[in-house]
């Protein structure tokens, strides 16, 4: 089955956009499904003013054949699924007791 991704605000530096596809395609196999993800890049709502949300990931799993059915993965039922991501780097860490990264 073919994964749709679409960039929203640009391209992110974070993401190997050829690996994310793999993975997508080897993922969202089932081919019932038609899969859409949306990346949205430096997401423009801040959470406090001290933090913001670097990437928001919106995922839409369409069941071509019977639009009741959800999607299953990991013994998880979905249909749409938003993940908000914060990229954690060596400054996001420091004071933290315990962390030592080195990138």
């Amino acid at each position: 089955m073919a994964v749709e991704i679409t960039n929203l605000n640009g391209l992110s530096p974070y993401i190997d956009y050829a690996t994310l596809q793999k993975t997508a395609e080897r993922m969202f196999s089932d081919d019932a499904f038609e899969v859409k993800i949306v990346i949205f890049n430096n997401f423009p709502l801040a959470i406090s003013s001290q933090t913001a949300i670097d990437l928001v990931f919106f995922i839409n799993a369409k069941n071509k054949r019977d639009r009741s059915k959800s999607y299953e993965f990991d013994g998880k039922k979905f249909k749409n699924l938003i993940i908000p991501i914060k990229i954690a780097n060596s400054e996001s860490f420091e004071g933290v007791h315990g962390y030592n990264l080195d990138f």
